[in-house]
């Protein structure tokens, strides 16, 4: 949702686990 409005970056906040993050960045890169 964020990245197809046109976010560049993404990020997390206290309780984001590193679990997450690769998740996230799982789902982002082309």
């Amino acid at each position: 949702m964020w990245i197809d409005a046109g976010a560049r970056l993404v990020g997390g906040y206290c309780r984001t686990r590193p679990a997450q993050i690769r998740q996230l960045a799982h789902a982002v890169r082309p």
